[in-house]
């Protein structure tokens, strides 16, 4: 039942100098760009109000899959608190809107 791979994935040798310098410079580059798009996050709930994550999205720019783990983790510092739902304009459907501690919903 398995079926072989239509290619071979580049690897590197394990341990090699180039990879682990490559390695820990992507996560430090990774790791500010998360931060630039939590502090995004932050700006637009601020400047518009409570939203949801799509509503977010359209806000910032930063897409969905981005912004629900990013949305986590500022409410894991208690930067970002749920403040109730809505239903989306868009879709019909029920949503999480999420907001700056103190803000109310609109």
């Amino acid at each position: 039942m398995n079926q072989p791979y239509l290619f071979t994935p580049p690897i590197q040798q394990q341990g090699s100098l180039r990879s682990r310098h490559a390695s820990a410079e992507g996560a430090k580059a990774a790791g500010e760009v998360v931060g630039r798009q939590m502090i995004r996050i932050l700006e637009a709930y601020r400047k518009f109000g409570p939203m949801d994550d799509l509503q977010v999205e359209r806000a910032t720019g930063i897409q969905r899959s981005s912004v629900i783990p990013r949305r986590r983790k500022l409410m894991e510092a208690g930067l970002v608190v749920e403040l109730g739902s809505h239903k989306s304009p868009f879709s019909g459907r029920t949503n999480t809107v999420y907001g700056l501690p103190g803000q109310e919903t609109r």
